[in-house]
């Protein structure tokens, strides 16, 4: 594929991941990633991904600085720093068809968990929910560059707001995007050489920011939340398929 098919592609995606973080409040990484992951290994394009959400998460906790809750979030925040620092000191050594396959079936359980599961969860605000939910979203987020699912389980009913759930949590994946990337960055699975194509995906959604602000009063959450996870699932068996045959 030509080099320039490759940044257009990344930019658009990175553009509807951009969309749907900002309507749904999490996804880009999980959306972003299925396509870097096509074109990277699954050490390198976590990295990238991470970095590329920092650009986003950056832009709307600024936005909405004013609605952060900053207590709340140290409760999930404290385990998901734990628990991705233990990962980054193994993640390097796993086998990278291994890393694939676990990448599908996570990919699956996310879809089947917000098919089957969430919509009948109401939110737990409790600290017990809020340390687990962390904890669990620190290794996620380490070994896909993906946090977002179970964080929003506890702070969508922790949160005073749907503009509070928002801005918290894009202060925590702005604080954990950049800690969980200084420590690729550390280990080597961030060079030069992939800054240009980070560019693309940070122009991408930063577009997509300014497309979902437009769109969040028209558009059903819901219902786009539902279209992306469908694609997820189907991406997953795809993903599960390309690392067994």
């Amino acid at each position: 594929m030509p080099t320039w098919a490759v940044f257009l592609i990344v930019i658009l995606s990175a553009a509807a991941a951009g969309t749907i973080q900002t309507v749904c409040g999490f996804g880009a990484g999980v959306l972003l990633l299925l396509v870097l992951s096509q074109f990277f290994d699954m050490l390198t394009a976590p990295a990238v991904n991470l970095l590329v959400c920092v650009f986003l998460c950056l832009a709307l906790a600024w936005k909405l600085r004013r609605e952060i809750q900053f207590r709340l979030i140290l409760i999930p925040l404290i385990p998901y720093l734990i628990s991705s620092a233990l990962i980054n000191l193994v993640v390097d050594r796993i086998d990278l068809k291994v890393l694939g396959i676990l990448f599908g079936a996570f990919q699956l359980l996310l879809c089947l968990y917000y098919l089957l599961i969430a919509k009948r969860i109401k939110g737990r605000s409790t600290t017990t929910a809020g340390l687990v939910c962390g904890f669990f979203s620190g290794i996620t987020a380490s070994l896909f560059g993906v946090g977002g699912p179970l964080l929003a389980v506890f702070l969508l009913g922790a949160s005073r707001s749907k503009e509070s759930y928002t801005a918290n949590m894009q202060f925590v994946f702005l604080i954990t995007n950049a800690i969980i990337f200084v420590n690729k960055l550390i280990k080597g699975l961030f060079t030069l050489q992939l800054l240009p194509i980070t560019v693309a995906g940070a122009v991408g959604v930063l577009l997509g920011q300014w497309f979902g602000t437009k769109l969040t009063s028209r558009l059903d959450a819901d219902r786009m939340k539902t279209i992306v996870y469908v694609f997820i699932g189907i991406s997953g068996c795809v993903t599960i398929l390309q690392y067994i045959l």
